[in-house]
């Protein structure tokens, strides 16, 4: 059966946040829902504006998850990102180009 493919859709980062574990565990279970997300969509945005604070390991950890189960391509061409600061989109630009070069390698 083929999965019917729509548009775009927005997950909000912070309904995958478990403060009772480590910001790895949140960054694979928004991982997951991205996944999940990408099946049947074109494109995902993921908005971090309901996040204070984004570590490099999160990025690290969630860009590594997608791109080993959905391929490097989606990563770099159906996944986007909202931000809350230029400081957090700086420490994304920094993992993105740091996952890339990894999976190109």
């Amino acid at each position: 059966m083929l999965a019917t493919i729509e548009k775009t859709t927005v997950l909000d980062a912070s309904n995958y946040i478990d403060p009772k574990d480590s910001v790895v565990a949140s960054a694979v279970m928004l991982a997951d829902a991205v996944v999940d997300a990408l099946v049947t969509r074109e494109a995902v945005i993921v908005d971090l504006r309901g996040l204070r604070s984004v570590s490099s390991s999160y990025f690290n950890m969630l860009l590594s998850c997608v791109a080993r189960r959905s391929g490097i391509e989606a990563v770099r061409t159906r996944l986007g990102f909202e931000f809350s600061s230029m400081a957090q989109k700086s420490i994304f630009d920094r993992s993105f180009d740091a996952v890339l070069r990894s999976f190109e390698a």
